[in-house]
């Protein structure tokens, strides 16, 4: 027992001497180059969040017609990037300024508790979004990144700072988005089926609906980018560190990195397994989910992707009877939605503690 004993104290003394001598490493380089640490760490964090958003939601763009076996993976991966980054930059400025200064005036704090709150919250929801993407899950970064500027303001105590109209009104677009994109998408599905039975009593050939797919994901993917850049670089324009044109076109860069490394693990849960679905029915939930999301991001609100298709796929499943949805992967997804912003905030509310701690330590 006395060996053990000393063993575990040798290697307690051991990593002790590690962190010490890292954090003394760490202060000396943040002592050296001032801000310019502290900046590059709120940008590299940010970057992040825009790989967790690509990883997650970018596939969304594509996944329906991954699903109905109309596009490769490669393929869907070139389409969603080159039209999510147009969205980002062209779209993105409205949503940007919801996010980065609508619902907690991130720049009104002194500079240094204002830099370490946005570095909390960007790691916050990359995070959360991480860990959804690791169990193949489609989240909502939106509520990982409010739910983290909910905790990192509770963190410091300025909870009373919180814009809690829009946050409600945020809170609103969560819960209507999806259920408005599957009211579209059963719409247009079974719309569609009528006017194509009236007006093209032949039968569709493949190739066409593969076309049409393909137009209506690049539309899902350039809303996808206008709306969710906000998201990755929303807190770093609200602190002012980069322009919101600057921020656009480097989150929008980001997103498509994501996409390209873990986007089809989440192509796989929307395409294959909340329904089976067929051209047509991926023809219509695409649409549909890219008229809702255009639709809330000219309202301003950071509507999630993920929500939007998700719900679009569920509404297209319905038109053939509920048997056709599998419900228990849709509790599933429900679950990590309401899990979502909880994980967040407790992240954003611990991260940002345990950052400022750390700054009093390196004095």
């Amino acid at each position: 027992m006395t060996s053990i004993s000393s063993r575990f104290s040798v290697y307690d003394g051991l990593i002790d001497g590690i962190i010490f001598s890292l954090l003394g490493d760490i202060r000396t380089r943040c002592l050296r180059d001032g801000d310019a640490f502290l900046t590059w760490a709120l940008i590299l964090s940010s970057l992040f969040v825009g790989w967790g958003i690509g990883a997650n939601d970018a596939a969304n763009a594509m996944g329906t017609a991954v699903g109905a076996k109309v596009r490769t993976v490669k393929q869907a991966v070139v389409l969603v990037t080159v039209f999510g980054i147009l969205g980002a930059i062209l779209l993105g400025g409205r949503v940007i300024y919801t996010v980065g200064k609508g619902i907690f005036p991130m720049n009104l704090l002194e500079p240094t508790i204002g830099q370490l709150f946005v570095l909390a919250v960007s790691v916050a929801a990359g995070i959360t979004v991480t860990l959804s993407s690791w169990v193949r899950l489609p989240t909502s970064t939106s509520q990982a990144l409010i739910g983290g500027v909910i905790g990192g303001s509770l963190a410091i105590g300025q909870a009373g700072a919180v814009n809690w109209s829009v946050f409600f009104r945020v809170v609103i677009g969560w819960a209507i988005a999806p259920v408005s994109a599957a009211f579209l998408a059963f719409i247009y599905y079974r719309l569609g089926k009528q006017l194509l039975a009236r007006f093209w009593p032949r039968k569709v050939k493949s190739n066409h609906l593969g076309l049409l797919l393909t137009i209506s994901g690049c539309c899902m993917a350039f809303a996808w980018g206008a709306n969710d850049v906000a998201n990755a670089v929303g807190p770093i324009t609200g602190a002012r560190i980069v322009t919101p044109l600057a921020g656009a076109i480097i989150g929008g860069l980001a997103m498509g990195s994501g996409v390209m490394t873990w986007g089809p693990r989440i192509m796989h849960t929307v395409g294959h397994r909340i329904t089976q679905l067929v051209p047509g029915m991926a023809l219509a939930a695409e649409l549909a989910a890219a008229t809702n999301i255009i639709l809330f991001t000219l309202m301003g609100l950071p509507a999630s992707s993920s929500h939007t298709i998700v719900g679009s796929v569920f509404g297209v499943g319905l038109s053939h009877g509920q048997k056709s949805v599998d419900t228990h992967v849709m509790a599933e997804i429900l679950a990590a939605w309401f899990v979502t912003p909880l994980v967040g905030g407790a992240l954003g509310f611990g991260l940002l503690r345990g950052f400022r701690l750390l700054t009093a330590f390196m004095g």
